[in-house]
């Protein structure tokens, strides 16, 4: 749990079906769509467009959240992939003290 506003979903895309659940406090925010559509269909491989951001959510309140990473329930492949989450969380700054 953590104070944030707003957070990116990284990931590379792959040359197979696969999607990824992004849960918001327990509430299913988006499935993401991990495919290369751009590439022959393949059953296997590796990644074939690197990593960048894959999703965006803008405008949660400032309060404590969770954020899950999930398995669709339709996935066969048994797998969730995130390369990473970028996140921005605001602190109130500290009020200046008057020196004597």
């Amino acid at each position: 749990m953590f104070l944030v506003i707003t957070f990116q979903f990284l990931s590379a895309l792959y040359p197979y079906p696969i999607t990824t659940n992004i849960l918001l406090d327990g509430e299913l925010l988006q499935t993401i769509d991990l495919r290369d559509y751009g590439s022959p269909l393949n059953d296997t491989g590796p990644a074939t467009v690197p990593s960048a951001i894959v999703f965006s959510h803008i405008g949660t309140s400032e309060r404590e959240h969770s954020i899950r990473i999930a398995v669709p329930g339709n996935d066969s492949a048994g797998v969730a992939i995130v390369d990473a989450l970028m996140y921005v969380s605001f602190s109130p700054l500290p009020v200046p003290q008057k020196l004597n």
